[in-house]
């Protein structure tokens, strides 16, 4: 079970010193992602929409893109072998926007408007088949099933949707199901090194948050049990189905 594609998002009132200071931003990030272990940097400022976009190769298994707005940070991470969740919060990535957001000086906001990370996992197991997964789920959902067939409508694929919100007010919101090579375009850019097998997007946030010295790589710590025990539970009853 590996992570393939990773987004880090944060969404605060609007920063008018964002607008004014893209320049040097980009300055930051060009300094960080030409250096090893990133390649291929690209970049580019829209001056209508006051953000910027910057782009590198990570090695020679990954990917990042990074978005810089008046309103939010964001980054992409795509692995094509992927990795677990330990990497990912050890990765250079992730310490760079964990950087870029304390150069930004988000400190200056009381209460941001969201926080989340979310995070496409699949697990590739053996007992964890494509038409094994299509065929369990149906079979859960038989009623369902029966509506799509009567109508000349078998159904080639399904996913399970589900949303929660715990006493802290962390919220998920989370879809899976059966993946093959043949979707790798629905979910990926860069297309991963797998055939088949159970595909977990999950995604973790909070709303209207307030945390005095924020550090994004301590905040993806504390959502590393959710996301670790969340996916595992759901590998492992999908592989006692039988």
């Amino acid at each position: 079970m590996k992570i393939y594609k990773a987004i880090f998002r944060i969404d605060y009132p609007i920063s008018f010193k964002i607008i004014d200071s893209l320049g040097s931003y980009l300055d930051f990030l060009s300094q960080k992602l030409k250096s090893k272990p990133f390649s291929n940097f690209q970049s580019n400022i829209d001056f209508l929409n006051h953000s910027l976009e910057a782009k590198s190769k990570l090695e020679e298994d990954g990917i990042c893109r990074f978005v810089l707005s008046p309103k939010a940070i964001d980054v992409l991470i795509e692995f094509k072998k992927g990795l677990d969740i330990e990497k990912l919060i050890k990765n250079p990535v992730s310490e760079v926007y964990d950087e870029t957001i304390k150069r930004v000086n988000l400190e200056g906001f009381s209460t941001f408007d969201r926080i989340g990370v979310r995070l496409w996992i699949v697990d590739d197991s053996e007992e964890n088949k494509f038409n094994e997964l299509l065929n369990y789920l149906l079979k859960l959902n038989n009623p369902v099933n029966d509506i799509f067939k009567k109508n000349d409508f078998p159904p080639y694929d399904m996913g399970i949707v589900i949303d929660s919100k715990n006493e802290q007010g962390v919220n998920i919101h989370m879809q899976y199901g059966p993946y093959q090579k043949t979707e790798e375009l629905r979910y990926f850019s860069l297309k991963p090194e797998i055939k088949e097998g159970l595909i977990m997007d999950i995604d973790i946030s909070q709303d209207k948050i307030s945390i005095p010295q924020f550090s994004f790589l301590n905040l993806i710590k504390r959502y590393q049990g959710y996301f670790s025990k969340i996916s595992s539970d759901i590998v492992d009853i999908h592989k006692k189905r039988a």
